[in-house]
């Protein structure tokens, strides 16, 4: 999973500046323990980088708009 490509389709949506590649990954590693994340720099099998991600998809919610 590519969090940076995700982060930069995220930041159109909510109206944000997005920061560049290096800096967004350092962010991440910074606050890893708030976000509940680890990141390894080791390889484990395959993988190396964050580890503890659950991606769960947005699903709307098909109800009305409070304010309909």
């Amino acid at each position: 999973m590519d969090f940076y490509k995700v982060y930069m389709r995220w930041c159109p949506d909510n109206l944000e500046k997005p920061f560049a590649a290096a800096t967004f990954i350092h962010h991440l590693r910074d606050h890893q323990k708030s976000l509940g994340i680890i990141y390894d720099d080791k390889c484990i099998g395959t993988n190396r980088g964050f580890h503890n991600v659950d991606l769960n998809p947005f699903v709307p919610v098909d109800a009305p708009f409070p304010w309909d």
